[in-house]
């Protein structure tokens, strides 16, 4: 049988906050993986592609020096500079109750991702 495996993770988000100002976030991730397994190991080769758009927007008063606070608006947009990292990553089965994960991005956007399983059965 084959001991290779390929995966496609993915995961949308959107949120809007009310307050003080208005906020709203909207991110998209994919983490395709392929990779060779064995009984107890996994070892993959991956990325990470995540697209983010962040808004606020809002008005902020400021004591400028007169009678009364002078209302200073904005209306800032944040979006990724690098939208896709490779990844590299493995896992390993102590035994039937503990696994260990780990994976690492390079390029500018290094994310890391550290994990240690416990199941109870």
């Amino acid at each position: 049988h084959s001991r290779y495996f390929g995966s496609l993770t993915a995961s949308l988000s959107n949120t809007s906050l009310k307050g003080d100002f208005a906020s709203s976030l909207k991110t998209v991730s994919l983490q395709p993986r392929a990779g060779i397994f064995s009984r107890k190991a996994q070892v993959w080769l991956g990325g990470l592609y995540l697209k983010t758009d962040e808004q606020h927007k809002g008005s902020i008063p400021l004591a400028l020096g007169g009678p009364a606070p002078t209302p200073v608006s904005f209306d800032v947009t944040l979006k990724d500079k690098q939208g896709v990292s490779p990844t590299l990553g493995g896992s390993y089965h102590f035994n039937k109750h503990f696994n260990l994960t780990f994976e690492a991005g390079f390029g500018e956007r290094r994310p890391i991702l550290a994990n240690l399983t416990y199941r109870i059965r």
